[in-house]
């Protein structure tokens, strides 16, 4: 069974990639990214919730990584492939302006591609990601997977968010 979105709260907070000071929340990724075992639980969950949400994983040729997450972009493409019994690649961003990303690798027409990012705390995330995978030439697949979603919205532009974590969730921060 699939944890809560409270459980994996705790869960992260257990292996302190969530820190809780004074009502006010630190996620640190390097923590996260330490514990492949954890990481692997969690892109595991994803990949499941991927197929809960109606994503059809023969579908996924790419997963693409927000600035600062090509490991989980990584381990999440692993997952898939395993599921799939098919490759499917990895990419992620990398800045090259104050609010401008570019993909590290040219993607082909026919490449379909979802998105994911650690914490998902403002649209502009998104609009990045799409706008760079645009740049690259592939296909936008209607899905961001994403450890923590902040902005209480399930749905962008178009794009369904799955999440372990949402803000809907009533975690508690002591």
């Amino acid at each position: 069974m699939a944890l809560s979105g409270k459980q994996w709260f705790q869960s992260l907070k257990d292996a302190k990639v969530i820190v809780v000071r004074k009502n006010h929340i630190n996620f640190t990724r390097n923590r996260l990214y330490e514990n492949a075992v954890f990481l692997d639980k969690i892109c595991a969950n994803l990949a499941d919730e991927l197929v809960m949400k109606g994503g059809h994983l023969s579908i996924m040729d790419r997963v693409a990584g927000g600035a600062k997450c090509a490991i989980f972009a990584h381990d999440l493409a692993r997952q898939i492939s395993t599921r799939r019994s098919l490759p499917c690649l990895s990419a992620h961003l990398k800045k090259v302006g104050s609010l401008q990303y570019s993909l590290n690798v040219r993607l082909k027409k026919t490449e379909r591609t979802i998105f994911c990012v650690d914490v998902l705390d403002n649209e502009l995330q998104l609009k990045s990601l799409t706008n760079a995978m645009l740049d690259a030439g592939g296909k936008t697949l209607p899905y961001l997977a994403t450890l923590w979603n902040t902005t209480g919205r399930t749905v962008i532009d178009g794009i369904k968010i799955v999440s372990l974590i949402s803000s809907q969730d009533k975690v508690l921060l002591i």
